[in-house]
């Protein structure tokens, strides 16, 4: 059997009892015989060991690794098809008009091929959040919000200074949006009306 024990600098001997054939004895050994626990015993002694728990620690971390860069570029990918939703999409599914994608990307977008043409995905992508996060609070068609009388739907967004807005009873009104709290509900009307106007 091997043991690991701790001795003092200042010992130099160590004194060992035991029993065998039912006899008891007292051994003497020096320190200086003992084999010391270090880097090269080791070495030598688990070496093997060692070498299997470095191979696990390798595999484990290639693994992890693997999979951290498998999740980041799908959530790349993720985040520039819902970038080019916005861009090129229909309105009535999320896409932005031509006068957002101006205010997004710059007054000199004429066309949705000009974004393409001089952005890079991570400059869109970067761009397009920075004009979502401003923009998180305003009142869009189909927002739900409290007007004056209570609760109301936004049925048209006439300026920025002038929102038209639907009671559940029918009645309607007109203000300024700032005037207008979201309650965080949306209806999606905006094809609704979409569909009236192209069956005029």
């Amino acid at each position: 059997m091997k043991y690991i024990i701790e001795i003092p600098d200042d010992v130099q001997y160590v004194l060992l009892n035991g029993k065998a054939d039912n006899k008891y004895y007292t051994a003497v050994r020096p320190v200086a015989e003992l084999e010391v626990l270090n880097s090269d015993y080791i070495n030598e002694h688990y070496g093997e060991l060692q070498d299997e728990a470095y191979q696990k620690g390798i595999n484990d971390g290639s693994l992890d690794v693997k999979q951290r860069v498998e999740g980041a570029y799908q959530r790349g990918l993720e985040d520039a098809w819902e970038t080019a939703k916005k861009i090129f999409g229909y309105e009535i599914d999320g896409g932005l008009d031509i006068d957002e994608l101006k205010k997004a990307f710059g007054s000199d977008v004429y066309c949705t091929a000009d974004i393409i043409r001089t952005n890079t995905a991570e400059q869109a992508i970067a761009k397009l959040k920075a004009y979502e996060d401003k923009h998180s609070d305003r009142i869009e068609v189909g927002d739900e919000v409290i007007a004056p009388c209570g609760k109301a739907v936004v049925t048209l967004i006439e300026t920025d200074d002038l929102v038209h807005y639907l009671y559940s009873g029918g009645d309607y009104g007109y203000i300024e949006p700032q005037k207008l709290k979201k309650t965080g509900k949306h209806y999606d009307i905006a094809s609704i009306l979409e569909a009236m106007r192209t069956h005029d």
